[in-house]
């Protein structure tokens, strides 16, 4: 029987914490591109912290990318797909905190590739 794709319920107010994803961890050495487990995120949830050194990274350091437009417009917050390390100096694990959006937009990247 194969494995069910994890996802998270559909949170239109952005606090739910059955969709709160903490620490999820990211290497950015080779590939400065983040694309977050849980899919669409709440961009004022959003927080970025160096995992080697537990510093929280500067938002000049990095870019929220692939804004969902009709989502954003619907609920009145801004809500991305990816995020993009602008600091080329940033290597190794970065812990990303964030709230998914979940529902239809959430599929577990991880479990999408087994």
């Amino acid at each position: 029987m194969p494995t069910p794709i994890v996802t998270l319920p559909l949170d239109y107010s952005g606090q739910s914490p059955d969709n709160l994803i903490p620490a999820e961890l990211h290497d950015v050495t080779q590939c400065k591109l983040i694309v977050l487990d849980f899919g669409s995120f709440f961009k004022e949830s959003l927080q970025l912290v160096d995992a080697n050194t537990l510093t929280p990274l500067n938002p000049t350091q990095y870019m929220v990318m692939d804004l969902y437009q009709d989502m954003t417009i619907e609920l009145g917050k801004e809500i991305y797909n990816t995020i993009v390390i602008t600091d080329s100096a940033l290597t190794g694990n970065i812990a990303v905190t964030y709230q998914a959006l979940g529902g239809p937009f959430c599929r577990h990247s991880a479990r999408l590739v087994q």
